[in-house]
């Protein structure tokens, strides 16, 4: 007898991992409003620099990426799919948690 549930296992994984990819991507452009922010709240005003646009701070963030991301081993696509949603889920909330530190200090500035 055949397992036919199997094939419905592996499409909802396939969705998966679109919407892990998807979402990878998309957090791109949400660590761009937050670097617009940042650099508005506390960098503006303490060296007297114009504000970034959305797309400039967006920029100059994947350029810093660029330089910085080490691809062989920040890539590693044999992790596990639960793996890979925890690490996404602690960069956004890691850096939602920054966001709004730079707030509190942008307060005082």
């Amino acid at each position: 007898m055949q397992d036919t549930n199997n094939g419905g296992e592996e499409s909802l994984g396939c969705f998966l991992d679109l919407m892990l990819n998807v979402l990878t991507y998309a957090s791109i452009f949400l660590v761009g409003l937050y670097a617009m922010l940042a650099w508005g709240w506390v960098i503006a005003p303490v060296f007297h620099v114009a504000k970034l646009s959305y797309w400039s701070a967006t920029g100059v963030y994947l350029v810093i990426q660029f330089f910085t991301q080490h691809s062989a081993t920040d890539l590693n696509f044999k992790k596990s799919r639960a793996t890979r949603w925890g690490e996404l889920g602690i960069d956004i909330l890691g850096d939602t948690f920054f966001l709004i530190l730079i707030w509190i200090v942008s307060l005082g500035i």
